[in-house]
Order: structure tokens, then C-alpha cells, then sequence
């Protein structure tokens, strides 16, 4: 006898697509194959990707997978080189939380978004004459880009 089981995938995106809307949750086939690799050499499809644009999106969706003990990873612009931004179950893109909230020069912090890229952080904090030291090896991965494309 065959164990069939139930597939669950269908009925977490029609419970996210309930609770956040149909347009902020995918699972066609090109952006699960394009958020199951990043910058790694893994691969990992997930069930869902949820493209989140407020915390209350997220913490929706956070509530929502560790009611149903479903994985959850953060990912923003796929740079890791570890594999860190692929998963099996639901990827809660931030990349639309892209903004600097607030600098305070005196003191020398900001609070971002989560999804802020290093080069563009630094970019903005640059017009104060001011720049975010840590410098991973994502870091430059937009001035990167836009340089390749200017040798093509």
C-alpha cells in the first residue's frame, strides 16, 4: 500500500494569500527556482515567498509559520554565500523595506529597514559625511552590477 500524503504547500498559500493578500504571496514556478538559490552553491525550494513591505507583514507572517511549524527564512537581496537566504518552507522577502528611518549625526547611528543594501546605506550616509564600516562581501554588489553593465 502507498502512503499518499496530503500536499500541504497549496493550503499555506492560500492561508497567506487570506491573510496578506494574493499579490504579496508567489509560488509560480519561476520565483520558487529563483528563491531557491542565492549566492551559494545550494539549492533549496520553498513552499511560498512572501514579499512583505511592513512589520506587520512580518510579524503576521512570523506568527503564522510558527503556528503551523512551518521554516522561515529572512532574505533581502540573495547575496549570501552561505546558503543562509534559501529554505524549504516560507522566504519572507524584505527587500521592499529598503529605507534609512532615521541618522542621528551627532551620536553616529542610523536605524534601516531590513532591506537596505550596504552601497546604498552608504551612499545616502555619504551626503553627511558619514559611512557604515563593516563592509561584507555583498557590500558592493550594486556598484558591481552597474558597473558590468556599463562593460557589456
Amino acid at each position: 500500500m502507498t502512503l499518499i500524503l496530503p500536499d500541504t504547500s497549496s493550503a499555506v498559500v492560500s492561508d497567506l494569500r487570506q491573510l496578506l493578500g494574493s499579490a504579496k504571496v508567489q509560488n509560480d514556478f519561476p520565483t520558487l527556482t529563483a528563491y531557491a538559490v542565492d549566492a551559494s552553491i545550494y539549492r533549496m525550494t520553498p513552499q511560498a515567498v512572501v514579499l512583505v513591505e511592513s512589520e506587520d507583514d512580518i510579524d503576521k507572517v512570523v506568527r503564522f509559520a510558527v503556528s503551523r511549524g512551518i521554516p522561515l527564512t529572512p532574505r533581502a537581496a540573495g547575496t549570501n554565500l552561505t546558503g543562509s537566504a534559501i529554505g524549504s518552507g516560507i522566504i519572507l522577502d524584505v527587500s521592499k523595506m529598503n529605507r534609512i528611518l532615521e541618522v542621528n549625526e551627532q551620536e553616529r547611528w542610523a536605524r534601516v529597514q531590513p532591506g537596505i543594501v550596504l552601497a546604498e546605506l552608504n551612499k545616502q550616509l555619504s551626503r553627511r559625511s558619514l559611512l557604515f564600516g563593516p563592509d561584507p562581501s555583498s557590500g558592493d554588489i550594486l556598484r558591481y552590477g552597474a558597473a558590468a553593465a556599463r562593460l557589456d
